[in-house]
């Protein structure tokens, strides 16, 4: 219960934050949140995004207190410009780009793509696949509706990957993988062929 709560919450934001207006409907849907590209598994620090798009740092790891980002933009080259304020040690600002981020002290944290090998397949009908510049997709053909794009995805702590998909003839949903299986936000689930 406490996920589906919760996964209503971050879906509905992000139907709400995709659903601005553009000539170019693929843009639109990579542009919807610097929030959702930036979340993920950094190592030991975890990047997340409440259901009110604030977005904090998990430092627990570490024994370090919770960190707030208090700004981040998109650029048109598709960075995304970061302030974070650590409690304990500062302010901090980073450039997000391709994965890494890069802090002016000079360090940099490199978000966990392992989850992407593991949704990968065949689910029935739909693929889930990599595009040529890395990200996933989901081939939606054999339904005749257009490809799907996985936004993000990362390890819970519970070893389950969330996912958070955009299917440009519906809506944004999210969906939880466990054991071969991706549980949707809308009830339905999708069984990983063998």
């Amino acid at each position: 219960m406490r996920r589906l709560a919760a996964l209503a919450g971050v879906a509905g934001l992000m139907f709400v934050v995709g659903c601005g207006s553009s000539d170019n409907d693929e843009e639109a849907a990579w542009d919807v949140s610097w929030q959702l590209r930036l979340s993920g598994n950094y190592g030991g620090p975890k990047i997340r995004m409440r259901s009110d798009a604030d977005v904090f740092v998990d430092m627990g790891y570490a024994g370090r207190p919770e960190a707030q980002v208090t700004s981040g933009t998109a650029a048109a080259d598709g960075t995304i410009n970061i302030t974070v304020n650590f409690p304990d040690t500062g302010s901090f600002t980073g450039v997000f780009d391709d994965g890494v981020i890069t802090w002016d002290n000079g360090t940099s944290w490199t978000q966990d793509r392992t989850w992407q090998d593991a949704v990968m397949g065949t689910y029935g009908g739909p693929v889930i696949e990599r595009r040529s510049d890395g990200y996933l997709q989901i081939d939606m053909s054999y339904a005749t509706r257009p490809a799907a794009q996985v936004w993000n995805g990362y390890f819970e702590d519970d070893g389950s990957i969330l996912l958070v998909v955009f299917f440009p003839d519906e809506l944004t949903h999210s969906g939880w993988f466990t054991t071969g299986a991706i549980d949707w936000d809308n009830g339905t689930s999708w069984i990983k062929d063998l």
